[in-house]
């Protein structure tokens, strides 16, 4: 390695110490232009397009470097980070698998293992894993954090409550865990603290549409549902497409009695995702309610369609359901 390469990687250095990865790239360019085989600046590289998103380029540059250096372990982590992030979770299991070999005792190698268990499906494993951690690190952040993250959506509500309230005492604005806190409270039927901890997280980003939505949900089940239909029109004046919020808000207006305004909502669904089957059995039914027999007809029956050409099996139950109403309606 030259005296300049290693001046250009220095500096690499230096930008991503900065959290400057854009300019940490272009310093590895230029080393690379002096040394095209250059296994740091490509793994460095590689490492800068991770943080900037690009995690097709920088599994590229990953299998480059062992391809010049099949003994380079380090990669193997970093090469798991972006199949995790590509979502190929057979790969990265292979990959992080192969860095604990050379290091079964790397705390963020366990972490990522946990992870990757957890996007598998393999949750309770993943729960091993992030105890395993735990137990080198009982003040891991990102251990505990995705514990708590893990635990809820295995619905065990009350200990992921106690992970991640140890999480947001050492990253009191992370809006991920505010928004789990609220998530798990809110299952656990606790409505006031959930909002709290969604306001919280308002407090630090109020465009945060996922968590207005949410508490949104929340108003609706504690029955203030002109307060909740308010909050519901924020979220659709930042993204008018957002059709889960659009499904909401009429599920609120039906609440308010207002069928006409639900049907809107349902219409504007259905242009934006025309096999969305809450729209077309939202219309369904608003129709229903509001005795226009033969568009009702016509909504459910587009309603089966959608679910039959796309298999969601999910919805089977209510086809059921529709069918049998269909039955007992049409000449």
């Amino acid at each position: 390695m030259t005296s300049e390469v290693s001046n250009y990687i220095e500096l690499a250095n230096e930008k991503f110490g900065e959290n400057e990865p854009a300019e940490a790239i272009e310093f590895l360019e230029k080393a690379l232009e002096l040394e095209p085989d250059n296994v740091t600046a490509i793994f460095l590289k590689g490492t800068g397009l991770i943080e900037l998103g690009d995690d097709e380029r920088a599994l590229q540059c990953f299998d480059k470097v062992l391809e010049l250096d099949p003994g380079y372990t380090d990669v193997h982590y970093n090469k798991a980070l972006a199949l995790l992030y590509l979502d190929d979770l057979d790969e990265a299991e292979r990959s992080i698998d192969k860095f604990l070999e050379s290091e079964p005792e790397n705390i963020n190698a366990i972490i990522l293992k946990a992870l990757i268990m957890a996007s598998l499906g393999k949750k309770t494993l993943a729960l091993n894993y992030f105890d395993d951690a735990l137990s080198m690190d009982p003040n891991s952040f990102l251990a505990l954090k995705n514990k708590g993250i893990t635990l809820f959506e295995l619905e065990n509500y009350k200990d992921a409550l106690k992970y991640l309230n140890l999480a947001l005492k050492m990253e009191p604005e992370d809006e991920d865990i505010l928004l789990y806190l609220g998530l798990a409270s809110a299952s656990l039927n606790k409505l006031d603290k959930a909002i709290g901890f969604y306001n919280k997280a308002l407090d630090i980003n109020e465009h945060n549409t996922s968590i207005i939505y949410y508490k949104t949900c929340a108003m609706a089940d504690m029955g203030k549902l002109d307060e909740a239909i308010n909050c519901i029109t924020d979220i659709l004046e930042v993204e008018p497409e957002f059709t889960s919020a659009l499904t909401l808000k009429a599920e609120i207006y039906m609440g308010l009695e207002r069928p006409e305004d639900a049907l809107e909502c349902y219409k504007a669904v259905k242009e934006i995702d025309p096999d969305d089957p809450e729209a077309w059995l939202g219309m369904g039914n608003v129709l229903k309610d509001l005795e226009k027999k033969e568009d009702s007809i016509k909504a459910y029956e587009k309603f089966i369609e959608v679910v039959e050409k796309n298999e969601l099996s999910d919805w089977d139950l209510e086809v059921g359901r529709v069918r049998d109403y269909l039955k007992t309606v049409k000449p």
